[in-house]
């Protein structure tokens, strides 16, 4: 996405007895200019982990990482098969904007896959497939931070609440 930065995508299946472990720390990257990393689970289960603890991440759900940044994600042998999509993006903007936002790093968030976020993560995913030209990657990429961003204001200050509160 020049001149602002790269993104990278990925589709992967992760069988149990295949290693896939990913230390936050290790993945290189500069932390001046982080890179974030959006992994959502379509069936299966993969661990993520932060500062100590560790938890599930499910199928509806994503990991948002900061890297480089201490953390750790792997795939548990007690799942036969973990299903999931990523995008990679150091986008110099973007990443600034969503790393700003302490629900987007090294976090796990809950997005149902009819979610207008999800829709938009797809949309990138397909048009980097498809080979779309820069500027709709950059707009699907815009559209995706919004609609997270969107996302966890609602799931945070619910309509009905706010509705009350106008009353």
């Amino acid at each position: 996405l020049p001149p602002h930065g790269t993104i990278g995508v990925g589709f992967e299946t992760i069988r149990a007895g295949e290693s896939y472990r990913w230390d936050g720390m290790q993945r290189g990257g500069n932390a001046r200019k982080p890179t974030w990393l959006f992994q959502y689970t379509l069936s299966g289960w993969g661990i993520f982990g932060r500062r100590g603890s560790s938890r599930r991440v499910e199928p509806g759900e994503a990991f948002c990482a900061k890297i480089p940044s201490p953390h750790i994600y792997h795939n548990d042998p007690r799942c036969k098969e973990w299903r999931f999509f990523w995008i990679l993006i150091n986008h110099s903007y973007v990443t600034t904007r969503l790393l700003r936002q302490p629900w987007f790093s090294n976090t796990v968030v809950k997005l149902p896959d009819n979610s207008r976020a999800i829709e938009a993560a797809s949309s990138i995913v397909v048009r980097i497939g498809g080979r779309a030209d820069v500027h709709e990657i950059e707009s699907a990429l815009f559209r995706l931070m919004v609609e997270l961003e969107r996302h966890v204001f609602l799931e945070r200050h619910p309509a009905e609440e706010r509705i009350r509160m106008m009353e």
